[in-house]
C-alpha cells in the first residue's frame, strides 16, 4: 500500500498551524495571567491598615439613595477610622473626593479637596475648593458641600458663588432639593449676562 506524499503534507502543515496556534495562545494566557496577577497584587497592596485605621487608595464607593437614585463617591485615598470611646459609629476621611449623582436634567459631579463620610448620619462633606458642576455648565464654588446619601439633596454653605451661561449668584447658601430638583439660594444677588454674551 502506498501513501500519498500530498496528504501526509498536508497533514504536516496543519499539525504546524495548530501548534503554532497553542503556542499564540499559551502565550495570550501567559500575559493575561501575568497582569491580572500584578493586579490583583497591586490592590491588595493599596489597602494597610495601621493605629489611625483603615487606610484604602483609589477608592470608590456606589450607593443609592432612599428613592433609588444612584451615586458614587471616588478619591484618591480614604482612611476608615478605629472606633473609640469619643467616636463610636466610624468616620471615613477623604482625599481628593469626588461624587457623582443623577439629578433631573443630567448629572451633578461635586468635587473637593478632602471630605468625611459619616455612615450612620447619612452624610458626605466635601471641603476646601469645593465645586458642584451640572451639565448645563453651570459651576457653584464653596468652602462647604454637603451631601446627605439618605434624601439626595445638596447643600452648599457660603459664601457660595454659582456662575454660568446666564450669569452669577452671590450667596450664604444654597439647598439643591433631589426630589423637585429646586436650588434654593439664601441672600442671593443675582448679576445676569446680556443676552449676546450668552
Amino acid at each position: 500500500m502506498t501513501t500519498d506524499p500530498y496528504s501526509h503534507s498536508r497533514r504536516v502543515a496543519m499539525y504546524r498551524r495548530l501548534a503554532l496556534a497553542m503556542a499564540l495562545a499559551l502565550v495570550a494566557v501567559v500575559v493575561f495571567w501575568s497582569d491580572t496577577k500584578s493586579l490583583f497584587t497591586k490592590q491588595l497592596t493599596s489597602i494597610t491598615a495601621d493605629d489611625t485605621g483603615v487606610h484604602i487608595v483609589g477608592s470608590l464607593i456606589r450607593g443609592t439613595d432612599d428613592k433609588g437614585r444612584p451615586y458614587t463617591l471616588r478619591a484618591e485615598t480614604m482612611v476608615q477610622s478605629q472606633p473609640d470611646a469619643n467616636d463610636p459609629a466610624q468616620h471615613i476621611t477623604m482625599q481628593q473626593p469626588r461624587l457623582q449623582l443623577a439629578a433631573h436634567r443630567g448629572n451633578l459631579r461635586a468635587t473637593g479637596d478632602s471630605g468625611v463620610l459619616e455612615q450612620a448620619k447619612d452624610i458626605a462633606t466635601l471641603r476646601d475648593n469645593g465645586h458642584i458642576i451640572d451639565d448645563d455648565g453651570n459651576d457653584i464654588a464653596a468652602p462647604l458641600i454637603i451631601f446627605n446619601t439618605k434624601s439626595g439633596d445638596l447643600e452648599a454653605q457660603g459664601p457660595v458663588k454659582a456662575t454660568g451661561p446666564s450669569g452669577t449668584i452671590d450667596a450664604a447658601h444654597l439647598i439643591w432639593q433631589a426630589e423637585s430638583d429646586k436650588q434654593i439660594f439664601t441672600d442671593a444677588l443675582m448679576t445676569l449676562r446680556p443676552k449676546g454674551a450668552q
